[in-house]
């Protein structure tokens, strides 16, 4: 079972691997990526890849720049494996303090911004002492913004 460490560092690694690729993200999620024509259009070409025996990640959606986007880098999401528990207290500690987190709710996931510190960043829903991936638990990293 992957340990929280070694979700944090995952996350930290896809995040400072800006600008988005299809082959670095497949690479560092272990998921194959491959195009999403139906939810591509003129701003995003989509990219999904799915595993349901990922160790960290059982699904990844690669959003990046399309012909009509002005956004410099994309998107992606990541849905966690359900084995992966994530604690409050262990994101606090590694990337700062709680009033930093980004409440999640079931309709906006967090973001967790794609900088090598992660200032400013978001977990998984969950309850208040534990932020379990517990089934659709997922991460954005939102690369977007200029």
């Amino acid at each position: 079972m992957a340990t929280e460490a070694e979700l944090f560092d995952a996350l930290e690694a896809l995040a400072a691997s800006r600008p988005f690729r299809v082959d670095d993200v497949s690479r560092k999620t272990g998921l194959a990526l491959a195009p999403d024509k139906d939810g591509t259009d003129e701003i995003f070409a989509v990219h999904r890849g799915r595993n349901p025996a990922g160790p960290l990640f059982v699904e990844a959606e690669l959003r990046t720049p399309g012909p009509g986007a002005t956004a410099p880098d994309g998107i992606l999401i990541l849905t966690l494996n359900r084995a992966v528990e994530v604690t409050v207290r262990s994101t606090t500690s590694r990337f700062g303090s709680e009033q930093d987190l980004i409440v999640p709710t079931p309709d906006n996931p967090p973001i967790l911004p794609p900088t090598p510190s992660i200032a400013g960043r978001g977990v998984t829903s969950g309850s208040d002492s534990s932020v379990a991936a517990a089934g659709s638990g997922q991460v954005v990293l939102d690369a977007t913004g200029r």
